[in-house]
């Protein structure tokens, strides 16, 4: 053994067909969920539905994913991931300028609504009619404020909010203005008046 094969790394672990086919089955079940949910909304997809669209039984879809509500609590995950929030995010503890890091919560919402509008709106709107969704609804926006927690803490360290604006307020404002929901009535009232 020469001392280049000591300090190569080793190839990741292979998995078998079967986790490969798991895998799979579990991006077709949610990918058919994002699609039916924000086609027809929450309330109006079956599971037989989407099973049908995905190729697989109604079992399956309980063995890979759950309950419709655990198909839309993965979706928050999609979210993240397709959104690719943690590229943003990661900017967060080298920020050094002010005014870059109060804009990333903005950032993060315009890049959520771009790329997975679709599952928000689905989410929310689902909401009254299923209280299921609430937790889940909730949760994307426990992130959101713990986000804007950890920028609020950055600029007080900075010293870049007002005197008489506590951490928490600034935190609070800044989920409040960057809320995917206050973006979307935003953005109708915008519209509907031009």
């Amino acid at each position: 053994m020469t001392e280049s094969d000591a300090v190569s790394p080793s190839p990741p672990p292979r998995r078998g067909r079967r986790a490969l086919q798991a895998e799979q089955t579990r991006a077709d079940l949610l990918a058919a969920a994002r699609t039916r949910f924000a086609r027809d909304g929450y309330a109006a997809t079956s599971l037989k539905g989407l099973a049908g669209d995905a190729g697989v039984s109604v079992q399956t879809v309980y063995d890979s994913v759950g309950s419709k509500a655990d198909l839309i609590r993965s979706l928050n995950d999609l979210i993240d991931g397709e959104a690719q929030i943690w590229e943003i995010a990661s900017t967060i503890p080298t920020q050094t300028d002010p005014l870059a890091l109060a804009r990333i919560p903005a950032l993060i919402t315009r890049r959520l609504v771009e790329r997975c509008g679709d599952i928000l709106r689905a989410g929310v709107a689902g909401m009254q009619p299923e209280p299921e969704l609430v937790p889940v609804v909730s949760e994307g926006g426990k992130r959101h404020r713990a986000g804007t927690a950890i920028i609020a803490g950055r600029l007080a360290d900075f010293g870049a909010l007002r005197d008489d604006l506590s951490r928490d307020d600034a935190a609070i404002t800044m989920a409040a203005l960057a809320d995917t929901t206050m973006r979307a009535v935003l953005a109708q009232s915008f519209y509907a008046s031009a």
